[in-house]
């Protein structure tokens, strides 16, 4: 639009504004009508935060009438002056004439609406009288440089005398006769007051949307209607260390995880073709490659007819609620679990216990479940962690301190990990009611010592009696509380028993490996579906008979009854193993026929047991409290039974497990 004879005068000004910071140009231009217009522009540049230039922020004013007016005026200047002033009152600006002694010659209509006297009170006057000394002050060099022929444009907040404080416009021009003198200037002056206040709005708003797109913790961005990111924060600049160019290179996409890109492409077209909010839950990588939850909300911002303009958008970091979620999923499982774990291990205590009543039978029964109970107490008061050893003494054998000569316990401070902690709590229970019965325990003069020291290898714990009935040596066969000793410490701990049968009552060691003192244990996790009752059929003892079965089982008291069900249906059990070690060694060096898994031992996974299994041909159930979903996939096509179970429902497992060996999905 820029008319051709101006175009080199409108480059000149703009390259110059990129030096100096300042944009101020007149020049013509031609309308697509064909009608020339005169415009006057100012700006300012605004520079980004390495001093680029990067926009101008300015007004364009049409001058066509002023421009008209100096011409008429230079062109009528002589002897149409009436006509001349008729045209200056119509004008919405202050048009003068001022000699060469700085006074007023002619003043337009103007004059009187500023001032508030008639032009005959001004003109003649200086402009020091007019204006005012402040306001003179300012224009006094701007009126040296046009009466030695200069033509000062400028402007400036003025602190008029009688007029107050404006912000105008001012051009001055020279009168010059043809011997170059300048015998006056005329004067234009434009208020601009308006425009100031909304540039300094405009300024204003901008400075507070990016205060507040700074001190958010969010990441802040805004876009163009195509999507194209004009502007982000310094937050989100230090998150993904990309600067805006080098991301506007790369695309959204190159942040997003991958699993989230697809979902987030389909949320953001239907968003961005209807032109409505956006919100989404995705995660974003890091500077350093590591990737975090957002929630991401974008918002259409449109123009008073409607139209798309921008999009305004925040990332809020929601890592930690999303850490809290899957805390409250996991605890929520992990309570699950233990519950039908712990139903799992009373039922085996129900189906294990041999009594000769009733009455005796409940009593045995209640106390293996109160020491249970104990242990359970000083687990949850160390959130599932640890139990204190001492204190799981102290339980045990506060019902027995009455009576007896005396109780004493010592060693150093240990702390037990839940599967010790359960499985010597039953241990010790064992060994108390023993001596209660045939012990030290049973003697008002008996004496029972307990001491542990704790070594490389792990804790040493030795239990000593004295003072009770005499012994008359080992007895001929174990009865189930000795076998729960052995059984919890030997084949769930991997540690070892040993009992000297003396004279003077029973000393029994008791070793524990280290990797069960003080330490953490991996979750156990379980969802188990309740699963229907089965009962085992002749033929399905028929079908184990002579099998040779692996049993991988971390719980003793569980092991127990499944290695008593397999027996009892003539099954030779291989095992039990509780560790995953143990139970790959057993798999790869036995022969087997079948094997029976538990999902999880002691939070470590039984999947590469299933794998090898599998390579070798040889068919597997599973004993488990994780529900289908939860499987890995080494299990799913797997017969399953969920805890707690009946051992009919596991011999009748076993057997469909065997029959199915020559099926190709096993």
């Amino acid at each position: 639009m820029v008319h051709p004879e101006d175009r080199a005068r409108v480059d000149s000004a703009l390259s110059a504004a990129y030096l100096d910071g300042l944009y101020d140009v007149e020049f013509r231009i031609v309308r697509p009508d064909g009608k020339i217009r005169w415009i006057h522009e100012t700006a300012e540049v605004c520079r980004n935060e390495i001093g680029r230039p990067i926009r101008l922020l300015g007004v364009t004013v049409d001058i066509t009438k002023r421009k008209r007016l100096e011409t008429t005026l230079r062109q009528k200047q002589a002897g149409e002056l009436e006509r001349l002033k008729q045209v200056a009152d119509a004008l919405p600006v202050l048009i003068a004439f001022v000699d060469e002694d700085q006074r007023y010659r002619f003043v337009n209509k103007c004059y009187e609406d500023w001032f508030g006297h008639p032009r005959e009170a001004i003109v003649g006057r200086h402009l020091r009288e007019v204006l005012g000394e402040d306001a003179y002050a300012a224009i006094q060099p701007h009126v040296e440089a046009v009466l030695t022929g200069g033509r000062p444009h400028f402007e400036a907040l003025l602190p008029y005398k009688d007029a107050g404080p404006r912000h105008v416009s001012v051009q001055y021009i020279p009168n010059t006769a043809t011997d170059g003198t300048v015998s006056g200037f005329y004067v234009f002056v434009e208020d601009i007051s308006e425009r100031q206040w909304a540039e300094q709005s405009l300024r204003e708003s901008e400075a507070l949307y990016r205060t507040l797109a700074e001190a958010t913790p969010d990441l802040v961005w805004i876009a163009a209607a195509n999507g194209k990111v004009q502007f982000v924060n310094s937050r989100w600049t230090a998150y993904t260390g990309l600067t805006l160019d080098q991301f506007n290179a790369s695309g959204w996409e190159a942040l997003y995880h991958p699993d989230d890109r697809a979902q987030l492409a389909d949320r953001w077209a239907t968003a961005a073709k209807a032109e409505v909010p956006f919100e989404a839950e995705f995660r974003c990588r890091r500077r350093d490659g590591a990737y975090r939850w957002f929630w991401g909300r974008a918002v259409p911002l449109k123009d008073s007819s409607g139209r798309l303009v921008k999009w305004i958008g925040t990332s809020t970091d929601i890592t930690e609620r999303k850490g809290a979620e899957e805390r409250q999923r996991l605890l929520t499982r992990e309570i699950d679990h233990r519950a039908k774990n712990l139903l799992t291990v009373v039922l085996s205590i129900l189906r294990l216990t041999r009594a000769k009543d009733v009455e005796s039978f409940v009593a045995k029964v209640e106390s293996r479940v109160m020491a249970l109970a104990q242990a359970h107490s000083l687990l949850a008061e160390g959130r599932w962690h640890s139990a204190d050893l001492s204190r799981l003494l102290e339980e045990v054998l506060a019902p027995y301190r009455m009576g007896v000569g005396g109780i004493s316990i010592s060693g150093p401070p240990t702390s037990l990990t839940t599967i010790a902690s359960q499985s010597l709590a039953l241990a010790l229970h064992e060994l108390a009611t023993n001596a209660a019965k045939y012990g030290a325990l049973s003697d008002p003069k008996g004496r029972l010592a307990v001491t542990w020291r704790i070594v490389d290898e792990g804790l040493i714990l030795t239990w000593t009696e004295c003072g009770g009935p005499a012994m008359a040596g080992a007895p001929e066969r174990y009865g189930f509380g000795i076998t729960v000793v052995t059984t919890s410490v030997e084949q769930q701990l991997k540690g070892r028993v040993s009992f000297e049968w003396r004279q003077e009552g029973l000393r029994a060691t008791l070793r524990i490996p280290s990797a069960y003192l003080a330490g953490t244990e991996a979750a156990l996790l379980t969802d188990a579906a309740s699963q229907p009752k089965i009962q085992h059929s002749a033929d399905a003892i028929a079908e184990l008979t002579g099998r040779r079965i692996l049993v991988v089982e971390d719980e003793p008291l569980i092991a127990m009854v499944i290695e008593d069900a397999l027996a009892d249906a003539g099954c030779s059990v291989i095992g039990p193993a509780s560790t995953l070690p143990e139970a790959l060694a057993l798999a790869d060096s036995e022969k087997l026929d079948a094997a029976v898994l538990d999902r999880n031992l002691g939070g470590v996974s039984t999947a590469p047991l299933a794998m090898l299994l599998r390579e070798r041909g040889i068919a597997f159930g599973v004993v488990t409290g994780y529900t289908e979903s939860d499987l890995q996939a080494e299990f799913v096509d797997a017969p399953r039974l969920a805890k707690p179970f009946e051992p009919g429902a596991l011999i009748t497992l076993l057997s469909r497990v065997v029959i199915s060996q020559s099926t190709p999905a096993l």
